[in-house]
């Protein structure tokens, strides 16, 4: 599902709102980086389940949006 996703991702890039994009990235990378530092590997599994299901949503939003 995640190089499903990220590859919907990469194409579809040209019409998200790259602003919104990047701070879901740099929120994920903050959070990922947080739980780094206290060794929290399941927190890491989790935030990475639900950057994942996130950005499917919100790429599946925007597919039905542009029927």
């Amino acid at each position: 599902m995640y190089y499903r996703n990220v590859a919907l991702w990469f194409y579809h890039l040209k019409e998200l709102d790259w602003e919104t994009e990047i701070q879901y990235i740099r929120s994920e990378i903050g959070q990922t980086f947080s739980a780094t530092e206290r060794v929290a590997i399941q927190v890491i599994g989790f935030i990475t389940r639900n950057s994942i299901s996130a950005q499917f949503h919100r790429l599946n939003t925007e597919l039905r949006n542009e029927r």
